[in-house]
């Protein structure tokens, strides 16, 4: 690829700007339904890539001024914490097998029904 393609470079700063716009639509519409947070970090990170594709990592860089690793560092915190909480409150092996028994008898259920036992 040419170091200083015009063309990618302009369809690029359109095209990260749209997909920005709509992973933040999606981000917030998972606020009421499922999915939301994922499709909206995975729109993020293809914006990203886009850019870096596009530019080298310098431009990038001075475009999104964000630490990556501390990123990770606080996201990783955050959920466990979040899980330290959970079991807290509750034991987790308790709420564990009470999922895997409620899925096991919803399959065997299901299962039944369709004739396959």
């Amino acid at each position: 690829m040419k170091q200083n393609d015009l063309i990618l470079q302009t369809v690029t700063k359109v095209a990260a700007f749209v997909i920005l716009l709509f992973a933040v639509a999606i981000f917030l519409g998972g606020h009421y339904s499922p999915g939301g947070g994922f499709v909206g970090g995975l729109m993020t990170s293809a914006a990203i890539v886009l850019l870096l594709l596009a530019f080298d990592i310098k431009t990038v860089t001075g475009i999104l001024p964000i630490d990556y690793k501390l990123m990770i560092g606080s996201g990783l915190f955050i959920s466990s914490l979040t899980v330290a909480g959970r079991v807290s409150v509750r034991g987790a092996a308790h709420d564990t097998c009470i999922s895997i028994y409620r899925f096991a008898s919803a399959w065997a259920h299901l299962a039944s029904y369709c004739g396959t036992f």
